[in-house]
């Protein structure tokens, strides 16, 4: 069972995968697709599959890579028309037993971290046992999904847009949120 906040789950148990990888093909039904429109704004999920190996990684570890496909409808921004959109990307994502990650945290603690923004994910914590292909699924859905769709040949209004004049004005219109400081410590001082 799981705790999950994902509107579709399908738990693995990894703990007897010991050095063999194994084949997993999510074909999503129409109940769980259904669930996931819902939960993403979505007007309708037409199709969704993904085909994954799931195969140990590093000593405690597993690695969950393959792809992903499908069809959904969504709402036309401008003009809130239904359009189908095929979605489609890799999944590559690496799962780290959580009591190992306990110890390197332990291990790493007051230490600074750097973050590089093009560099790998790290690993995803797991409780050793089994790991949630739907929550998978369903970021890597979520990273792909177009925030803003819009119909094929679709154009914003031209007036609708800010012109640089509008734009300035509103800059100058802002209160300087240092200012704001500034005389709250000469009230302070005074």
């Amino acid at each position: 069972m799981s705790n999950s906040d994902y509107p579709y789950v399908h738990m693995m148990d990894v703990s007897r995968l010991a050095n063999s990888a194994r084949t997993v093909t999510l074909d999503l039904n129409e109940a769980d697709r259904a669930a996931i429109a819902k939960a993403y704004g979505l007007i309708a999920v037409e199709t969704l599959k993904a085909d994954l190996v799931v195969r140990p990684w590093r000593k405690t570890g597993v690695a969950v890579e393959g792809s992903f496909s499908g069809k959904v409808i969504q709402r036309c921004v401008v003009t809130l028309e239904p359009i189908e959109v095929s979605v489609e990307d890799d999944i590559d994502r690496k799962f780290i037993a959580e009591d190992t990650s306990k110890r390197r945290k332990n291990r790493d603690d007051g230490l600074e971290v750097d973050i590089d923004f093009d560099a790998i994910d790290p690993p995803e914590h797991f409780d050793g046992k089994a790991i949630d292909l739907g929550s998978v699924l369903c970021e890597q859905l979520a990273l792909v999904l177009d925030p803003y769709p819009r119909a094929e040949g679709v154009e914003i209004d031209a007036s609708f847009a800010p012109t640089e004049d509008e734009d300035e004005d509103e800059e100058e219109q802002r209160p300087n949120p240092f200012a704001a400081l500034a005389a709250l410590k000469k009230d302070k001082n005074s």
